[in-house]
């Protein structure tokens, strides 16, 4: 990660060079988050059995340095961060190093110190966050496409003079680059008609086959990290899987994803999703 933050903003609040709002420190950004570890004691005999190592939700804070006018105007600033970093069950994105890299955060802690004696210019706050999901992510969100392949039967040769370097693709397939050096979830959605959708990761040899029918009136929407498949944003379809699905992710480097179908082929059914690459 970069060593100065630059620019950056949260919820309508910008700071940085040119603003009256300065980020003097900040911890956990640049950190590893905190580990979850599944190891198990050998029973009678040395060590542990190896377990999963799996990220905890991370903690930012940062310390703000508000630079007033005067005494009316610091206590403007400070009354703009207390109205900025409420409360809230909804993660809203933090923007940094120029505004071109973000954490979805929550605020979880916000201290503006107040000395009575002083009429004061300028001061302080330290602001806690809490990040759910430790990713960070490439501000530059690139909205991906593609139609159905009219073949089941994965790349051909045919195919990989059609593919598209992370931006949208065509013959059912997508090639995507993930820059940083975290897998990503992203949220897709299936576009009718179709039947039997089935959404795979080539690169990773796993797929998402859903046993049903979009009217070309329907959308299927698949989270890959909360694991949640909605018919038209409110009934889920999590049992539609079959037996030999796999949840899968896009690992750094490059992935080429294909949408195909079970049954005819349907040229105006879609694959679509947002994707931006990840760090932690």
């Amino acid at each position: 990660m970069p060593a100065q933050l630059g620019t950056g903003s949260f919820n309508g609040l910008s700071w940085g060079p040119l603003t009256k709002y300065h980020v003097s420190a900040v911890s956990g950004l640049d950190d590893l988050p905190p580990i979850r570890t599944f190891d198990a004691p050998r029973p009678g005999d040395q060590g542990e059995f190896r377990g999963t190592d799996l990220l905890a939700a991370r903690t930012i804070v940062l310390e703000v340095l508000m630079l007033g006018d005067n005494n009316a105007d610091y206590y403007a600033l400070a009354e703009a961060l207390r109205t900025t970093f409420l409360l809230n069950v909804a993660e809203l994105p933090l923007l940094f190093f120029n505004s071109t890299r973000l954490v979805n955060v929550r605020c979880r802690r916000r201290s503006i110190p107040y000395d009575a004696g002083r009429l004061m210019r300028t001061g302080s706050a330290a602001i806690e966050l809490l990040a759910s999901d430790p990713r960070i992510y490439d501000a530059n969100v690139a909205n991906l496409s593609t139609g159905m392949a009219q073949s089941g039967g994965g790349m051909t040769f045919n195919a990989t003079f059609n593919l598209a370097f992370g931006t949208s693709g065509s013959g059912g397939l997508i090639q995507v680059t993930n820059a940083g050096t975290f897998a990503v979830r992203p949220i897709l959605t299936v576009t009718g008609p179709v039947d039997t959708p089935i959404l795979q990761n080539v690169t990773a040899g796993k797929k998402l086959r859903f046993n049903l029918s979009l009217a070309s009136t329907d959308t299927l929407i698949v989270d890959l990290d909360a694991r949640t498949v909605l018919l038209n944003g409110t009934a889920s379809r999590r049992s539609s899987l079959s037996a030999d699905s796999q949840w899968w992710e896009i690992a750094p480097g490059t992935s080429t994803l294909s949408y195909t179908n079970a049954g005819a082929f349907q040229a105006a059914s879609t694959l679509t999703f947002p994707f931006s690459s990840a760090w932690i």
